[in-house]
């Protein structure tokens, strides 16, 4: 995953007026807003007046069905108004009874229960008011789903990936660390979350380079040798979206990278060193040969054997190295066999001979059987 690709898929889990989609509001003095609203109230008035209509009745019969004294009419009469009241009351309960129960599943929502759901019964407004909270919460409840499905392919993308990550925001705040960033750092993914950037690094080279980017707004760049032989590259780069404002920081270990370049020095090193013993061997034999070696015939073709054999052993070289160059790319297999040391130890002194002969020493060899 690339710089760019890293940022445009953190941007995106940050909140985002653009990413919410709303639904256009019904007008609220359209027709059919009107009509719903007279026909609940209707619906509610005719239910009193038939209710009062009953007690009414009642009441006339209890009058007319025989003579009744002053006190059992005030009675009955008390008992009409009781009941009308009751009646009443019980109609305007159950309106509000249906508006606490929308008022209690908002408040679930609200509170981050997006299965929350309200009872939607009737035509009216309030059978309105309650499709259209359920139809918010199941909005709600999708795009929650979305988020989480990004957010857990990020954390995927984060757990795998061998460079660090570390996201920081505007205040330089650790806001996402991965497993990578906290191995290089030698820190836990724990300890590191909402933690300013110079506690988490405790390197001051490191927190520079974020001073620089947060100063010049624009990426910075930077290769450190750490603590353990550690060689990192950080790359800052800030990234500008309305509320997710921060900073991307990539940490790449290159310690396997300078481990290989020490071994490339060292193995050309070797090399020199190798090649030049064969060539200070065959210019002591040159030499020798021009000091006078040339009018001693058995002399001579003595030293032209021994310069023909560092030749040899510098083709044999050079052979070696292009077998070793077939090896590492996989060309052609590596074979073990058993060999006698003497094989590989006498040709190298017979090598050292000539100058060790100038320079006057005697080379000996201690073999076993």
């Amino acid at each position: 995953m690339n710089k760019s690709t890293m940022q445009q898929t953190t941007a995106s889990l940050q909140p985002n007026a653009e990413s919410v989609h709303t639904t256009p509001a019904r007008p609220p003095f359209s027709r059919q807003s009107l009509w719903r609203t007279g026909s609940d109230r209707w619906r509610y008035l005719l239910g009193v007046l038939a209710g009062m209509v009953l007690i009414v009745t009642l009441l006339l019969w209890y009058v007319t069905a025989g003579e009744r004294s002053l006190a059992e009419l005030a009675v009955a009469g008390g008992l009409a108004v009781i009941a009308a009241a009751a009646l009443l009351m019980g109609a305007l309960d159950v309106s509000s009874w249906r508006v606490r129960q929308i008022t209690a599943a908002v408040e679930r929502i609200a509170a981050g229960d997006l299965d929350a759901r309200v009872p939607a019964r009737g035509p009216g407004d309030i059978g309105a008011l309650s499709r259209a909270v359920n139809g918010m919460a199941e909005r709600l409840e999708r795009q929650s789903r979305k988020r989480n499905r990004e957010r857990d392919r990020l954390n995927t993308v984060l757990h795998v990936m061998n460079d660090g990550v570390i996201i920081l925001n505007k205040h330089g705040y650790v806001s996402i660390i991965n497993p990578s960033a906290a191995r290089i750092l030698r820190v836990t993914v724990d300890d590191a979350l909402n933690k300013s950037f110079v506690q988490v690094v405790k390197d001051y080279r490191l927190a520079e380079v974020l001073l620089a980017c947060i100063e010049e707004n624009a990426e910075h760049s930077a290769t450190y040798e750490l603590a353990g032989d550690a060689y990192v590259r950080i790359i800052v780069t800030p990234f500008l979206r309305g509320a997710a404002n921060g900073y991307l920081v990539l940490m790449q270990d290159l310690s396997h990278i300078h481990r290989l370049e020490t071994v490339r020095r060292d193995f050309v090193s070797n090399l020199s060193h190798e090649l030049r013993t064969p060539l200070a061997s065959v210019k002591a034999l040159v030499d020798t040969l021009r000091d006078g070696a040339l009018d001693d015939p058995p002399a001579a073709e003595r030293f032209l054997g021994r310069m023909e054999v560092e030749v040899d052993e510098m083709a044999q070289m050079v052979q070696e190295l292009l077998e070793l160059s077939r090896i590492e790319s996989g060309q052609a297999p590596l074979r073990l066999f058993p060999t006698a040391v003497a094989t590989l130890v006498e040709p190298a002194v017979e090598r050292l001979h000539a100058q060790a002969e100038r320079s006057g020493l005697t080379l000996s060899t201690m073999l076993p059987a």
